[in-house]
């Protein structure tokens, strides 16, 4: 994994991190920027990528500031996050805990505030031994290199059995000038080959007691030694540090290894695979058996005979909970309005499970937003509502989907929704409301997901058909996307989605539909592949509903037990 285990509070230079804006073109451009994704990002950036790079670069763009940038976007977020997990606690994160993270890490919360909560977990202290003595030689080992001293082991063992903070020995030791400086040791070794001078192994350790490493993989990964070593390693064996595919227990899996550089074509050998799973060529197949988290040992060997290994994760998530079928594509649906927008309507048409919504000329707005359901559908706790968004007139459009809908008998109506974001025209993000049109703001938000990852690629958004499936289970609103020219990733991927506590009050019996929204006069958008579904257990008998104009009864407001609220940090790491 990355040694790149800090994010930074941005904008930090120093004298080894002056803009660097001499021209690079030509291959030794491409071995640069792929050298700079790889290093920063754990991946070889896409053309779209590379061309968008090699573009700011020519519009003036300083290395420092193309660097700095790269090394706190998503995809390097993710790469900190889990490389964080692999070196202090042995294992892949969670994907509650992934989303988490990142999350935090794109408010600008510090990495290193991950890694010190993860050194003072609970788990990490039951896994070394659960007493003061197993954990302080560990840290010691761990953060330094080196066991403690007698006599300081002595003292704070004495410490920890008193009730100190474990947080506070492990911030101490992170923070320390010893800690820093083996830090530095180690990003000067991966970036550019060789240890710091004694120069500036102390202006970076200094630096390293109060920012995060991010500074300094920034810094070198914008010097002059850096580019000039860039095309001898682009050229070398590859193996991305990213996770594999994730597979759910009991559905068959099957995803491909790819190498790059070296020379073509390439054999793998893979160890430490779940049960159920095996390694055909190029390509991992099989039927998991059980849920669970992993690293995997993957080695490719060229057509020369150079090899390389990566230890990557493999997560399984659990089986899939037994589903009832409850759309009829014959039956009837019925509309309701959550905001209406002045006298404005919607159009809608559909036929078996395609619907095609229509904003007609004569509308004056476009802030009309309502939910479809299927008219016989019962009312349930357990749900799950897919569709495909096919097409729509524009970004602008949003299209999402409805759960736990309910109607009273004075027309108020509440539901819970995830919809693409619509926002500065950030659409790879996805927005968690609860609507009750009895409220004078008649939606709450209470979650966002960005899953730019899977669907932004440089400055290009992926394309419509967009794949989506959400549920209610367990407590918890789950979404998950994709662009539907990649395979519908499992449930608990946090690539394409992530899960966000219902709030209390709201996990309650409705029905599962789907949400348009936001058409401007003469827009168009279209669903296909409409399904919903009663999860967990039999669906319960269904009763007509009365026709649309006569709203049915009112169901009973149950306010469900609040699920736990993730662990604290040092209680449980995720």
């Amino acid at each position: 994994m990355s040694t790149l285990l800090a994010l930074a509070e941005g904008g930090t230079q120093t004298a080894a991190a002056r803009p660097r804006t001499e021209t690079l073109s030509g291959s030794s451009l491409d071995a640069y920027l792929t050298m700079v994704s790889r290093d920063l990002t754990g991946r070889s950036p896409t053309p779209a990528v590379r061309s968008s790079w090699t573009r700011q670069l020519a519009g003036g763009m300083s290395r420092d500031r193309l660097t700095d940038l790269v090394s706190r976007n998503d995809f390097a977020a993710d790469l900190q996050v889990r490389s964080a997990y692999a070196q202090v606690l042995t294992r892949p994160p969670t994907s509650d805990w992934s989303t988490i993270w990142q999350a935090r890490l794109r408010a600008n919360t510090p990495v290193s505030t991950l890694v010190l909560e993860l050194f003072a977990s609970d788990e990490l202290y039951r896994r070394v031994g659960a007493t003061p003595t197993a954990i302080v030689d560990h840290l010691y080992q761990a953060i330094l290199g080196r066991p403690p001293d007698t006599a300081r082991r002595a003292d704070v063992v004495r410490l920890l059995a008193a009730g100190y903070p474990r947080i506070r020995v492990v911030e101490h030791l992170w923070r320390s000038t010893e800690g820093a400086g083996r830090r530095v040791e180690r990003l000067y070794a991966s970036l550019v080959g060789r240890s710091p001078t004694a120069t500036w192994r102390a202006r970076w350790t200094t630096m390293l007691t109060k920012v995060d490493d991010r500074v300094l993989a920034a810094a070198l990964a914008a010097s002059g030694e850096y580019v000039r070593r860039a095309p001898g390693r682009a050229g070398s064996l590859y193996l991305a540090d990213q996770p594999l595919r994730v597979g759910t227990a009991g559905l068959a899996y099957v995803t491909s290894l790819r190498a790059s550089g070296g020379t073509p074509p390439y054999r793998f050998s893979v160890t430490g695979l779940p049960a159920g799973l095996a390694l055909q060529g190029s390509a991992l197949t099989g039927t998991p058996q059980g849920p669970g988290s992993t690293f995997v040992s993957v080695t490719a060997q060229d057509a020369a005979g150079r090899v390389t290994a990566r230890q990557v994760a493999l997560s399984i998530t659990a089986p899939l909970p037994q589903r009832v079928a409850l759309f009829d594509p014959a039956g009837p649906v019925d509309t309701a309005v959550l905001t209406h927008d002045g006298s404005d309507s919607y159009q809608f048409t559909r036929t078996d499970r395609t619907l095609t919504v229509s904003a007609p000329p004569g509308n004056r707005g476009s802030l009309l937003r309502t939910v479809i359901v299927p008219r016989n559908a019962p009312s349930i706790g357990s749900a799950e509502s897919c569709a495909t968004w096919t097409s729509a007139t524009s970004g602008g459009v949003q299209q999402g989907a409805a759960l736990q809908v309910r109607a009273g008998v004075d027309g108020r109506i509440r539901a819970l929704t995830v919809t693409k974001n619509i926002t500065w025209q950030s659409y790879w993000a996805f927005n968690f409301h609860t609507f009750d049109t009895a409220r004078s703001i008649p939606f709450v938000g209470f979650g966002q997901i960005v899953l730019s990852r899977a669907f932004l690629d440089a400055d290009n958004v992926a394309h419509l058909p967009w794949g989506m499936c959400a549920r209610v289970r367990s407590g918890y609103l789950e979404f998950k996307a994709w662009p539907t020219a990649q395979a519908e990733p499992a449930w608990g991927d946090p690539l394409h989605g992530a899960r966000i506590r219902i709030p209390a009050g709201w996990d309650t019996a409705g029905r599962a539909g789907w949400y348009i929204g936001h058409l401007h006069p003469g827009e168009t958008t279209r669903y296909d592949a409409m399904t919903t579904w009663q999860l967990d257990g039999p669906a319960p008998p269904t009763a007509p509903l009365p026709a649309p104009g006569n709203e049915p009864a009112p169901v009973p407001e149950v306010v469900a037990a609040d699920p736990p609220e993730p662990a604290p940090a040092g209680q449980a790491a995720g």
